[in-house]
């Protein structure tokens, strides 16, 4: 920050004009001194800014690290269509993928988004022996509202996911522990850790690689 503060002084200065600084007197200094005085500020609350998470989205002590531990989604979510999801046993052989679909219903790209979501579902959904795949939808909006602006009735796939609304601050709890701030995102949990999130529309590609792909 310091040495940023010096360069932004002494550029100031040359292109300010002055050639001879033996002549100069204090009020020629007065610009220059504000620029870096500016930059070494700013830098310093940008480099604050970019520090880490909050203490609160930490976990065992270690600064920096995202809680990437998912929420029981069966007794959190009020699940309206659809089977709730499964539950993981650590001594089960099979290992578990929930896929969840966090939207608002007032968001045009979570209308958008929600086919190809189905449509990745009906390509995983109960196509290995050894891997469990759920996919579920949720909101925080209730019923009524998802059934009415979301574009449930044309949805041939439909059936292939869950939909769900969140009444425990489940989405609340993913979005702050993980740093999102937008819709629609996606949580891929496997054996109830969150192991990948990101935008919809690089779902497939990922879950081709982590889960595996069966062909029909």
């Amino acid at each position: 920050a310091f040495s940023l503060a010096l360069l932004g002084f002494f550029l100031t200065l040359s292109v300010s004009g002055y050639n001879n600084w033996r002549e100069l007197e204090f009020k020629d200094y007065a610009m220059p001194a504000a620029v870096g005085v500016y930059v070494y500020w700013r830098n310093g609350i940008l480099h604050q800014a970019d520090g880490g998470i909050d203490a609160n989205e930490a976990t065992d002590g270690n600064e920096g690290v995202l809680d990437r531990r998912a929420p029981r989604l069966g007794r959190t979510i009020d699940w309206f269509h659809g089977p709730p999801p499964p539950s993981h046993s650590s001594h089960s052989s099979v290992t578990v993928f929930n896929i969840l679909y966090v939207f608002s219903p007032t968001c045009i790209h979570s209308q958008k988004n929600l086919s190809g979501f189905t449509s990745a579902a009906a390509n995983f959904v109960g196509k290995g022996d050894d891997r469990e795949v759920f996919f579920g939808a949720i909101s925080k909006e209730g019923e009524d509202t998802i059934s009415d602006l979301m574009p449930l009735k044309k949805n041939k796939n439909l059936s292939k996911i869950s939909l769900g609304t969140d009444t425990s601050d489940v989405i609340e709890t993913l979005f702050k522990n993980l740093s999102v701030d937008s819709f629609p995102h996606i949580f891929v949990i496997k054996n109830g850790s969150v192991e990948w999130d990101g935008h919809p529309c690089n779902l497939e590609g990922t879950l081709a690689l982590m889960v595996g792909f069966w062909e029909d």
